[in-house]
This record gives C-alpha cells, sequence and structure tokens, in this order.
C-alpha cells in the first residue's frame, strides 16, 4: 500500500528537503519504489534531483507537481539519475520525481475558489496512489498555504522538522491546527500521523538538552526518540548528491551517517506500524 508521507513546518531552512532527499534514499536502500513531489515554489528538492542540463531543457508537463491541483491532469513522474559513489550505482530505477515550477505553483495561492483546489488534490493523489510507489514524500513550502494545507490533507504521515528555538514552536501549533482539520475531514485520529524531529541539535550544550528535554515533555509522544545533530557532514552529504548512510565507514563522518541512518529507520518504523 502506498504511503503518502509530507514533510512540513511554517519555518524555512529547518531541513525539510534534506529530511525528504535522505528518506527517498532510505527508502531505495530498503529496495522500494520511491516518488518525491516538490510542492515548494523555491523548487529546492527538483535542482538537488535534476541537472543542470535537464532544468535548462523542457521537462515533461505530465511530471510537473502543478499536476497534484488541476483536476483530471495526467500524472506521469520522470526518473532521477542513479547514485554513483566509486565504481558502484545505486537506486537505479527507484526513485522518480514531480518537479517544481515556481510560476505554476503560485498561481494555486490565486486560485477563487480554495475547496477546489483542496478537492483537486484528493482526487489527483488517488490518481497518484494507483501508480505503484511504496512512498511518496511530499516537500512543502515553508508557509500556511493551499498547497501545504491540502499536503497534510492528502497524507497518510506529516513529518516536522524542527529546530530547538520559540520560533519553531510557534509554526508547531499552526501545524497541529492543520492536522486536526485533516483528521476531522477523515474521520480518523491517526490520519494523519504526526512525528516530529529536532534537527540541527547542538548534542554538546547543555542548554540543547535542557531544550530539548522540554520539548519531548510537551510534545509527548508525537517526537522521534532519535534526532539530528549540527554537522557540517549533512551539508556536504547534500552538496554531494550522496545518501549520507553511505559515506566513508569511519571517521566522523561515518559516524553521524550512521546515526541519520537511525532515525530514518525509526521514520519508516513509525509510518508503516500505522
Amino acid at each position: 500500500m502506498t504511503k503518502l508521507v509530507s514533510s512540513v513546518n511554517q519555518k524555512g531552512g529547518v531541513g525539510k528537503t534534506t529530511l525528504c532527499v535522505q528518506s527517498a534514499y532510505r527508502a531505495a536502500e530498503r529496495k522500494k519504489r520511491v516518488l518525491l513531489i516538490d510542492i515548494d515554489p523555491q523548487e529546492n528538492s527538483t535542482k538537488y534531483w535534476l541537472n543542470s542540463g535537464e532544468l535548462e531543457g523542457e521537462l515533461p508537463p505530465e511530471a510537473n507537481s502543478i499536476n497534484l491541483f488541476v483536476d483530471g491532469a495526467v500524472i506521469k513522474p520522470m526518473p532521477v539519475s542513479s547514485v554513483n559513489i566509486g565504481a558502484k550505482t545505486y537506486y537505479e530505477g527507484q526513485i522518480d520525481i514531480m518537479y517544481a515550477r515556481e510560476t505554476d505553483l503560485t498561481m494555486i495561492e490565486q486560485a477563487d475558489d480554495s475547496q477546489q483546489v483542496l478537492m483537486n488534490a484528493l482526487s489527483q493523489s488517488a490518481q497518484i496512489r494507483e501508480l505503484g510507489y511504496d512512498y511518496v514524500f511530499i516537500d512543502c513550502p515553508p508557509a500556511v498555504c493551499l498547497k501545504q494545507v491540502s499536503s497534510v490533507m492528502i497524507s497518510d504521515d506529516v513529518i516536522t522538522p524542527m529546530e530547538l528555538d520559540g520560533f519553531s514552536a510557534e509554526g508547531i501549533l499552526k501545524i497541529h491546527n492543520i492536522i486536526i482539520a485533516a483528521q476531522q475531514q477523515w474521520g480518523d485520529e491517526n490520519k494523519p500521523q504526526w512525528h516530529i524531529l529536532a534537527n540541527k541539535v547542538h548534542a554538546q550544550s547543555s542548554a540543547s538538552s535542557s531544550l530539548l528535554s522540554g520539548v519531548r515533555e510537551q510534545l509527548g509522544s508525537y517526537m522521534l526518540e532519535g534526532f539530528i545533530t549540527t554537522s557540517s557532514v549533512v551539508n556536504d552529504a547534500m552538496m554531494n548528491h550522496r545518501p549520507i548512510f553511505k559515506l566513508p565507514p569511519n571517521g566522523n563522518a561515518a559516524a553521524v551517517g550512521r546515526k541519520f541512518g537511525i532515525v530514518l529507520d525509526e521514520i519508516f518504523e513509525r509510518i508503516e506500524a500505522a
């Protein structure tokens, strides 16, 4: 059964795209078929997965993520390049994308009938579920908007990476309200399930540890046990278009990669348990 998973936060720069990308890699590592849908006008996931030649050329219209919001539009995702590490090739034919176009996605917020946009997303998501993917990860814009709300409404699970600061805490409350609305729509308090991941944690800071404990106490079972620490290793992996958990088998990079992999596994365990 296909699982639709949205990466959502009201704040930019908290790791939504990184989480989507690395989750896609981890799912492919588990021999799953994966689709990533980029509905963020910033196009970060699109720019990550597609090379400059593809971005400057004419992309197939059926793979445009705007089709998620257009009733009856044909949806046909496009494949992304496999990962080459040394002499080995990974994930060939396992990961597809629906790319973002800023001009197209911006127009959604100008729609006269917001309810129709939501209904279109619901009907189009049914088409996506019929494509045979194991996981569909949706990279959402960092703002309350029709695109974000629609994504939450159609998802089985919502993952929120958050930093330990007051601004993220304010955004968490807004996301909670959207999730409650989605659960009321479905008449199911477990759809979507909500998972919150503490990201960019300063592991050696007592203040950061104290903040993390306080957040866990407030958010309870929504919080993942694992967390992601602040590290240049994560940025380096993204810059080099590599799954962070497939870094060299020793040293600090490998340690960070293993911990990141453990967090991703916890996410999948929670998703699959629903």
